[in-house]
């Protein structure tokens, strides 16, 4: 190494890769595996994720890319610790940005058995215990292939009113077990009515033609 020079005796890593860089090489890293430090953070400017580039080790702070975004819309799902992902960077400078592109499968993070099952099929398995979310606004009505919306509310008020059936009953067995008879529920058959009513009070359930009577009559 020579002295008296001015001449620095550290590598100067950039004037070096300058010095080499000609079409077909290029000393900047474009895209580069990573892995999550974190659970991606929800900020007011986009979500983030503070990962470890592979093999580099640099440590950046990355943008998550998104698959459909808007003002106030779009598709989100968590970024976790230990995630492995693929990162793009921009321009190969990560110090002006980088973006989350994607997230990739492993043997911890293997995908879902149903994906084996129904090769043939898109398959979405959401994590235990957790819910998805589907909001829509204005005009906007949720759409399952092509069964008609209107359709859709009328089975869903249908079932509703059946589970609500259900409950009035519920609610009429509690009554007995309770020792009271409350005033009889709209949607309660009067053949249940008579039947719990005798049963409160220690009489014998009705005979079977009067079964059959109230029945006829409940219809």
């Amino acid at each position: 190494m020579l002295t008296r020079t001015r001449i620095s005796k550290a590598l100067d890593v950039g004037r070096l890769g300058a010095a080499i860089c000609r079409p077909g090489m290029d000393t900047r890293i474009w895209v580069s595996l990573a892995v999550a430090k974190a659970d991606s953070m929800v900020m007011d400017d986009g979500v983030f994720v503070d990962v470890t580039l592979v093999p580099s080790g640099e440590e950046i702070t990355a943008r998550v890319g998104a698959d459909y975004e808007g003002p106030g819309f779009g598709f989100y799902s968590k970024i976790k610790k230990d995630d492995d992902l693929v990162v793009a960077i921009p321009s190969g400078d990560s110090s002006i940005g980088s973006v989350v592109i994607k997230r990739l499968w492993s043997a911890a993070d293997a995908p879902p058995d149903k994906a084996d099952t129904y090769k043939d099929d898109v398959v979405l398995v959401i994590e235990k215990d957790k819910n998805i979310r589907i909001t829509v606004s204005g005009g906007g009505t949720v759409c399952l292939g092509d069964f008609d919306p209107a359709e859709f509310v009328a089975l869903a008020d249908k079932v509703k009113s059946e589970f609500q059936k259900v409950a009035d009953h519920q609610a009429l067995l509690e009554n007995v077990i309770n020792g009271s008879v409350s005033p009889q529920p709209p949607n309660a058959p009067d053949v249940l009515w008579v039947a719990l009513k005798a049963a409160l009070v220690g009489q014998l359930y009705p005979t079977p033609g009067s079964v059959a009577a109230e029945t006829v009559k409940a219809k």
